[in-house]
């Protein structure tokens, strides 16, 4: 599973990255610090087939 994570916070991408890493079947390829970032970031990295687009912001 193939996840970008998108976070205005970086401790919490930073936490979320950490995570994920322990997980054999996920690869975090690539983060953002806002939505404007993480539309562009998502439409560069749609040839990857992303999984997951996980974010949290205001």
């Amino acid at each position: 599973m193939k996840i970008l994570l998108v976070d205005d916070h970086e401790m919490v991408r930073l936490g979320l990255k950490s995570y994920f890493n322990f997980q054999d079947d996920v690869e975090v390829v690539g983060e953002a610090a806002n939505g404007s970032q993480g539309i562009d970031l998502a439409l560069e990295l749609r040839q990857m087939s992303l999984s997951w687009i996980l974010s949290c912001l205001r």
